[in-house]
């Protein structure tokens, strides 16, 4: 309930329980400015970012744990962009699809996956990441289950993917930044077609 003071002046100020009002308006309240349109939405938003790439031309055969990548020297990592609302956000790592030329493939592959850019490791080298603050999870995609339209035409097999245990991964991204960015790898090794393409899709949920 508001009460009124008198001030040394003679004036008279309004107080209520969050601040000064008037005596015209004794119930002033605070105006809440929205700092961007998102104010008041519960839950996250799902949806996913896509990246591709493809491989070298030529079959040189991957020996465990050795990454696939779009070149044998100067290779870029995968860049999953708006994987969060805003730079700087966050939300969860909930699944992917991969799409390849390789259609035959039955191997299994990991997606290693990264909040902020790690250096790239080149197709056909072993991925011998050091241990980093800024790796959010894996996915396994297991080749045996690829899928294709069983047309004669068809041209590529799809393989979901999943983090461990089947469950939602946490992620940050790196400041000014709304991308995850991940790198392929084969952990048994396999022999490749010429020029195999790559497209993943990475589901998310963006808080």
């Amino acid at each position: 309930m508001p009460y009124k003071t008198l001030d040394a002046d003679g004036s008279v100020t309004w107080i209520n329980k969050i601040g000064p009002g008037t005596e015209q308006n004794p119930f002033t309240e605070p105006e809440l400015t929205a700092g961007e349109n998102h104010i008041g939405s519960l839950g996250g938003h799902t949806g996913f970012s896509v990246a591709s790439f493809t491989r070298p031309n030529d079959a040189s055969t991957y020996n465990p744990g050795d990454a696939i990548a779009n070149s044998t020297s100067g290779a870029s990592n995968l860049t999953f962009a708006n994987a969060a609302r805003v730079a700087g956000g966050n939300g969860y790592v909930q699944g992917a699809l991969l799409e390849t030329s390789h259609k035959a493939f039955s191997n299994k592959l990991l997606l290693y996956l990264y909040s902020v850019n790690p250096t790239a490791v080149n197709d056909n080298a072993a991925f011998n990441q050091a241990p980093n603050a800024n790796f959010i999870t894996w996915i396994t995609f297991d080749g045996a289950q690829i899928q294709t339209d069983g047309g004669s035409g068809s041209t590529v097999g799809y393989i979901d993917g999943l983090p461990p245990n089947n469950t939602w991964k946490p992620f940050v991204c790196g400041a000014g930044s709304t991308a995850i960015f991940g790198q392929l790898v084969t952990p048994d090794g396999f022999t490749p077609i010429a020029q195999a393409s790559y497209r993943i899709w990475l589901y998310v949920t963006k808080n």
